[in-house]
């Protein structure tokens, strides 16, 4: 079992409650030196349906799945590097989920989901930091 995987085990971090989204590495980067600590998408059913419980009519609803962290993925190869960070929540358009997220310090928009990013819980290249991302402005 990898560093990874006992991480995951150990904190009983379960699926239902990880997004897993690939990136480019150089914004991998940014988020382990604390550069970037928002990630943006396009407002997109795909999204909707990765953040929000899907309703009566198939559709994404307005409920929260219970995601708690966000696993970044450099690359499309089973050894790519990877981020575990904290999810502290989101918006889309021009709603907050939950409504009560502190958003301070994070950049959003209003025409994307902005999904806001807490602290990074492990990294594949570094092992477990369980580290703040630090209070740098933004440059994607």
């Amino acid at each position: 079992m990898d560093t990874y995987e006992a991480l995951l085990k150990q904190y009983k971090i379960k699926n239902e409650n990880r997004l897993f989204i690939t990136i480019k590495n150089d914004f991998l980067d940014d988020m382990r030196e604390g550069i970037k600590n928002v990630e943006y998408r396009k407002n997109t059913e795909f999204y909707r349906r990765k953040l929000f419980v899907k309703g009566n009519d198939g559709l994404p609803s307005r409920v929260m799945k219970p995601l708690k962290y966000v696993l970044f993925q450099g690359g499309y190869e089973p050894d790519s590097p990877r981020l575990l960070i904290e999810l502290k929540g989101w918006n889309v358009g021009a709603e907050l989920f939950p409504t009560d997220l502190d958003y301070t310090n994070h950049i959003i928009y209003p025409e994307a989901i902005c999904l806001l990013l807490g602290k990074i819980i492990f990294d594949s290249q570094g092992g477990q930091l369980y580290r703040d991302l630090k209070e740098k402005k933004p440059v994607r």
